[in-house]
């Protein structure tokens, strides 16, 4: 405004440019905004200098503002990139944890069956976390329950066969007391 000097409170009064300019006068520092007469907005950062001079500097809004559309456009883009590998991410990790799970539902809704033939998949039990280790642990209590029915059945055999022996053993001893009753019976 120097450079063209011209006294704006004066010369604009009644106009944006002139109440810009008196409210740059009545106040230390800040920004503020007006409309020149070619119809551009600007903005105006001013400062009041220790000796009271102003100083202040001026823009046009659309150049300053102009490449902020940019990085708007930019930024909007990068998020929703981001946004995207999060999600595929997310897919990821959700499917990591529910595929193991499921192998294990499976295996035991089999065994709830009765049928203890089912297994647990080799990579469920290779794996380095929390569902490895309850893939581990439900394989160990599986092999325990297959062991702890051949020990009951090695068990029932041996109950049958004590069973068969003590058959026979009270067959004979029938058989014993028969022929002594018999005895007993031709002497009287």
């Amino acid at each position: 405004f120097v450079k063209e000097r011209m006294n704006y409170v004066t010369e604009k009064e009644g106009g944006s440019e002139g109440e810009a300019f008196k409210e740059i006068l009545a106040t230390e520092q800040g920004v503020i905004s007006f409309t020149s007469d070619d119809g551009k907005e600007h903005y105006v950062g001013f400062y009041t200098l220790s000796n009271g001079m102003k100083m202040g500097v001026t823009a046009v809004k659309d150049e300053m503002l102009g490449s902020l559309a940019d990085l708007r456009q930019a930024l909007v883009v990068s998020a929703t990139i981001v946004i995207i590998i999060g999600l595929l991410l997310a897919i990821f990790v959700a499917r990591s944890i529910v595929r193991p799970i499921v192998d294990i539902v499976k295996v035991s809704e089999t065994l709830a069956t009765g049928d203890f033939t089912a297994e647990i998949p080799e990579k469920q039990l290779k794996r380095g976390d929390e569902l490895g280790t309850l893939a581990r642990a439900q394989d160990r209590m599986v092999k325990s329950m297959k062991d702890m029915i051949v020990q009951v059945n090695a068990s029932a055999t041996s109950v049958s066969n004590a069973s068969y022996e003590m058959t026979g053993e009270v067959s004979r001893v029938n058989d014993s007391t028969t022929t002594i009753s018999n005895a007993m019976q031709d002497i009287n």
